[in-house]
This record gives C-alpha cells, structure tokens and sequence, in this order.
C-alpha cells in the first residue's frame, strides 16, 4: 500500500481496507494469484503477480475509452 500511496494517491485516494478488498476480487477473477512470504525479522507478508488473464484485461482497460461513471471523482487519465 506504500507503492499505491507514493505512485497513485495524488489522483486515487482508497483505504488500506479498499485495496485488499480488491485484490482479493481480481485473485477470485484470476487476474493475479498471490503466495505467503514468510519473514522472520517482519510480519509475513502476501505477495501479489499479476496473471496472463489480468495483463490482458489491464491492456484492454488501457485501450478502452469509455469512463465508467464511478471514475468521475477520480482522474482516469492520470491513472492510465
């Protein structure tokens, strides 16, 4: 969540909570699979990879045009 509050917050705020609650939805979609890091030192931690299927839809949402209407309050463009 660091990456996403350092790289995307600027134009796309969402909540700790939001984030893992989606991810959890693209894994369910096979967008990305996800495996345990087991640390010591740390927490364990849950690595995410994104999936053929998922580069597939991203590309397709990077090509498409269209704005969905939840997109309003958030700058689609500065995300692509």
């Amino acid at each position: 969540d660091k990456m996403f509050i350092e790289s995307l917050n600027f134009f796309w705020q969402a909540e700790r909570s939001q984030i893992y609650r989606v991810l959890n939805i693209m894994k369910k979609w096979g967008w990305l699979s996800s495996e345990i890091v087991f640390q010591t030192d740390r927490p364990n931690k849950k690595l995410y990879t994104i999936s053929d299927v998922g580069k597939s839809e991203f590309l397709n949402l990077l090509s498409t045009d269209c704005i969905d209407e939840a997109l309003f309050t958030r700058n689609q463009l500065l995300l692509r």
